[in-house]
């Protein structure tokens, strides 16, 4: 089951080209929320790889707007958390180097 995030969106809803509805609203989303015409959820596509198939994603016009704002905000929060372990990687990846730095600085290198 996919984790609850709570988002911030500006939405605006159009009639043709008249603008019908225009503000900004909080919604609770997750890569769970998102269904696919062959009944996966984006949680499920993204933990089994299945990102690597452009026909996959099928096309957006084919989406309600609801579903789009949907998927819109559960590739975000993936972006967020991927974003986010790359920089945990980075700190790793700093702190060994700092801590081999300071293992050579006691030998004597």
């Amino acid at each position: 089951m996919s984790e609850l995030t709570k988002k911030r969106v500006h939405w605006k809803e159009y009639n043709g080209e008249e603008l019908v509805h225009d503000e900004d609203v909080d919604v609770l989303t997750s890569a769970g929320a998102v269904t696919f015409s062959d009944g996966e959820d984006l949680q499920y596509k993204y933990t089994q790889g299945q990102f690597v198939n452009p026909s996959m994603t099928g096309s957006l016009t084919n989406l309600s707007t609801t579903n789009k704002s949907s998927l819109v905000d559960a590739i975000n929060e993936v972006k967020t958390d991927a974003t986010s372990n790359e920089s945990s990687i980075d700190s790793l990846t700093n702190r060994a180097t700092t801590s081999e730095n300071d293992i050579d600085s006691l030998e004597g290198r």
